[in-house]
Parts: C-alpha cells; structure tokens; sequence
C-alpha cells in the first residue's frame, strides 16, 4: 500500500516505510533476535535505480541446526535504541495490561487500549 511521506496510507494508517525500518535497526533486531536462531532472515531488497527499499520476503534455512548467523558487523548503537525502546515499551504494557508480551489466548478490546 503507498504511503505519503510521512508515513500515511489513505485507509489513514501511519506505516513505518520499510527504509526506515531496516535504518533505525528494527530488521537488524528482528533478524538477530527472533529469526536467525529460527534459521530464517526477513530481506530488505534495494531498488538499485530508484533506491526504493521493499521487503523481498524470508529466507528459509531452517535446515542448518545454528540458524543463520550475520555474515557482516551489527550496529550496536542501532541495537542498544531498540532495546531500550523495547524494554520501555514493555513497561507500559505491563502497567496497562498486567503483562508485556500479550499471553496466547489473550484478547485485548480497543477500548482498554485508551
């Protein structure tokens, strides 16, 4: 769905451009955090005449019993914003919710979200 430049689709939901998402760490953390030990990579593929970026999908090598492993050098700044991002975020939730990570099985109505 396109988006304007700040990040508003028509239907008038904000959506973080996936530029901005593989720049600010969000792609490093996930991939190094939940997906690689999975042996999966969520690709960022970059328009090399447009330089749009866009998700290219998953990588799949579950098959490798370690996952998938950076082939280059992590940003630690990029890393150390998103946990404590992460950890703020978790705070909130559980003073709102009683948890941080929603339980499965869990519904949470809109209206308990205000």
């Amino acid at each position: 769905m396109r988006v304007d430049e700040t990040g508003v689709s028509k239907d008038g939901i904000r959506r973080l451009l996936v530029k901005e998402f593989r720049a600010q760490g969000y792609l490093q953390e996930l991939n190094r955090k939940f997906l690689h030990p999975l042996g999966l990579a969520l690709e960022v593929i970059i328009d090399p005449s447009t330089e749009e970026e866009y998700f290219g999908g998953v990588l799949d090598y579950r098959q490798d019993d370690y996952g998938i492993v950076f082939g280059m050098k992590t940003d630690k700044e990029k890393a150390e914003r998103i946990e404590k991002e992460r950890v703020t975020k978790l705070g909130v939730r559980k003073g709102k919710f009683g948890w941080g990570v929603q339980p499965v099985g869990s519904v949470v109505n809109k209206a308990d979200c205000k």
